[in-house]
């Protein structure tokens, strides 16, 4: 058969391969995006759990942080309901005995 590798296999199969090797590349990069994202969010709740009471505005946090004012409200009410000495990250991985998220991660 094609013993040879890639180049052995027919010009269709080849540009099929090169497609799929491009996708697998770019999603396995998406993931991390994915991830490098929820990790920045779950740490913006965490600062405007420390933020509260600063007297900072939420409109100059959101400008900051690059977010809508309406993204800062969806996160501050998130972080009303984590528990004091838990960070965000640690709230959101808590699982049931099946293995399922307790919390949704907004």
């Amino acid at each position: 058969m094609y013993a040879d590798g890639m180049n052995d296999l027919p010009p269709n199969i080849q540009a099929r391969r090169a497609i799929e090797d491009r996708a697998a590349k770019l999603g396995a990069q998406r993931r991390g995006y994915e991830t490098g994202l929820a990790r920045n969010t779950q740490e913006i709740i965490d600062l405007l759990r420390d933020a509260d009471g600063s007297g900072v505005p939420l409109e100059q946090l959101a400008a900051l942080l690059g977010v809508s004012r309406q993204s800062i409200y969806n996160w501050r009410e998130i972080a009303s309901h984590i528990p004091p000495g838990e960070t965000a990250a640690q709230w959101a991985a808590k699982r049931t005995p099946e293995g399922h998220a307790v919390h949704y991660k907004g």
